[in-house]
C-alpha cells in the first residue's frame, strides 16, 4: 500500500528499479489521496504512477487507486470492494503533526470495521477534502513502514515517543506501539 506525499517518492523509484522484485505477484494499493480532479498538481495518484513507472503499473497484478471522478461516497465503496482483507505492507508518511495517510489529529476518523475512509485536513490545508484508508484496516496490515524526513518531522516523532501519548492527537502514534511498524529517518 502507498502513501501520497513527497517522502516516499524516492523509495518507490528505488523500488521500481529492484530486478529481484515480481511485479506480476504484486498488487498496488493507493492508501490516501486529496479529493481533486485527475489534472490537479494536488493529485497524488499521478505523481506515485510517475515514481514507479507505467511498466511496473501494467505488470502489478492488481491496482487499487481512489477514483476522484466519483462522488466521494462512491470512491470509497469502490475502493472497500478493491481491497485485499488485509495488507502485506503499508509504507507510510508522518506529517508535520502527526498525521499519517489522510487521517489528522483531533479529526473523526477510527472507524472500526471499515477499510476506506472520506477525511477532511484541518483547515490550514490547501486540499481539505481527502480519502484514506482507515486506520484500523492500515494497522492490521503484516508490516507499517513509516518514512521520516527533516528535523520537523523526527522531532514531533521523538517527542510522541518520548510522552507516550498515544491517542488521536497523533495518528502516527496509533501505529508505533505495534510489533510490525518500522521506523525509517533521514535527513
Amino acid at each position: 500500500a502507498l502513501s501520497g506525499g513527497s517522502t516516499p517518492y524516492p523509495v518507490y523509484q528505488a523500488l521500481a528499479s529492484d530486478t529481484r522484485l515480481d511485479w506480476s505477484k504484486i498488487e498496488l494499493i493507493q492508501v490516501d489521496e486529496r479529493y481533486v480532479p485527475v489534472g490537479d498538481p494536488e493529485y497524488n495518484w499521478v505523481k506515485i504512477t510517475e515514481a514507479l513507472g507505467g511498466d511496473v503499473i501494467m505488470r502489478s497484478s492488481n491496482v487499487c487507486a481512489f477514483d476522484t471522478s466519483l462522488s466521494r461516497e462512491a470512491s470509497v465503496q469502490q475502493m472497500e470492494e478493491c481491497l485485499p482483507n488485509q495488507l502485506t505492507v503499508a509504507i507510510l508518511g508522518m506529517g508535520t503533526d502527526g498525521h499519517i495517510a489522510s487521517l489528522f489529529p483531533n479529526q473523526p476518523w477510527n472507524v472500526d470495521g471499515q477499510k476506506v475512509l472520506a477525511t477532511d485536513a484541518p483547515a490550514e490545508y490547501p486540499t481539505r477534502e481527502r480519502l484514506s484508508l482507515s486506520d484500523t484496516y492500515l494497522r492490521q496490515a503484516h508490516k507499517q513502514i513509516v518514512l521520516i524526513t527533516g528535523a520537523e518531522k523526527q522531532a514531533v516523532l521523538q517527542s510522541v515517543c518520548d510522552t507516550g501519548v498515544w491517542d488521536t492527537q497523533y495518528p502516527v502514534s496509533l501505529l508505533l506501539d505495534g510489533k510490525s511498524v518500522e521506523v525509517v529517518s533521514w535527513s
